[in-house]
């Protein structure tokens, strides 16, 4: 479902006995945002998400379980977005609706909205650590150029988009990727069907592959915030705690005329990790 988010509340309230109730909502990434960026899907103020977690009679401390259609694409970014404002019970769907069908679970059409409101904490504070900005991205550079590494960027995009050899679909970005940071694309965290996540000692190995130590900081970021979610996601289930989102991704990064990172001729090392050399980035000569 793209660019949408869908989300699946279960509370547990008490009358004489102990029992779960099961709620459905459709939760709009593209709506709970903040609009003033001019950016998709940017992470909304705590007041815009408040707002809407009170119209969807979402509580802070509802368990609740985001979900696709198909598959993992969106629901990651609900999740990370629930997460920042400090819901401590957020889970994902492994393989969405469509797996929840497979396994005959019950399902109904639209919202279910005939259960009475709950009470509930509306009492949300974002987390602005787990966001970056460009400037706080552009202050990463030295560590991410560093042997040494002390802080990752992971780019969620297709090799090509992230290597600089095809146009970007939005129009008006350069192509290239942030200098330093590694290529890992959402679609390799999945099954080759993309309907699930793999399993944790896949992603492991996946991780390693890359070189990446995830016991480190590490930002994601993507076209424009969305299949970023899945690395975090990822990384979240291997163990990884100190994680953030780049928010604006490319689609802010790519609409400044700086130089970006393009293949020239890169060693199999670099090849073979994904991270882009830094020689591979030439300044543009200024017009005389």
């Amino acid at each position: 479902m793209s660019g949408r988010g869908q989300a699946n509340t279960r509370r547990r309230q008490s009358q004489g006995t102990c029992w779960l109730k099961l709620r459905s909502v459709f939760f709009d990434i593209d709506e709970v945002a903040d609009h003033s960026f001019g950016l998709p899907h940017m992470m909304p103020t705590t007041e815009e998400f408040t707002r809407h977690m009170k119209a969807l009679q979402l509580h802070k401390n509802d368990l609740i379980v985001c979900f696709d259609h198909i598959g993992i694409f969106s629901s990651p970014r609900a999740w990370y977005t629930l997460e920042t404002f400090g819901c401590p019970n957020v889970k994902v769907l492994n393989g969405g609706l469509e797996a929840w069908k497979k396994a005959n679970m019950p399902v109904a059409p639209g919202d279910l909205k005939q259960f009475p409101e709950n009470s509930g904490s509306f009492d949300f504070v974002r987390k602005d650590s787990n966001i970056l900005s460009m400037s706080q991205v552009n202050a990463l550079i030295p560590k991410l150029r560093s042997k040494d590494v002390s802080h990752y960027v992971l780019d969620a995009r297709g090799a090509e988009r992230f290597s600089g050899k095809v146009a970007e679909p939005r129009k008006g970005l350069r192509s290239g990727c942030i200098e330093g940071s590694i290529n890992v694309p959402f679609y390799d965290l999945l099954t080759e069907d993309s309907v699930r996540m793999k399993t944790v000692p896949e992603l492991k190995q996946l991780f390693k592959d890359k070189g990446i130590d995830y016991s480190k900081p590490i930002t994601a970021s993507c076209g424009s915030g969305l299949t970023a979610c899945i690395i975090l996601l990822a990384l979240r289930r291997v163990g990884a705690t100190n994680l953030s989102l780049y928010d604006g991704s490319w689609t802010e990064y790519g609409s400044y005329p700086k130089p970006c990172l393009l293949y020239t001729s890169p060693s199999p090392r670099d090849l073979s990790t994904s991270r882009m050399p830094s020689s591979a980035c030439k300044k543009k000569k200024k017009k005389k």
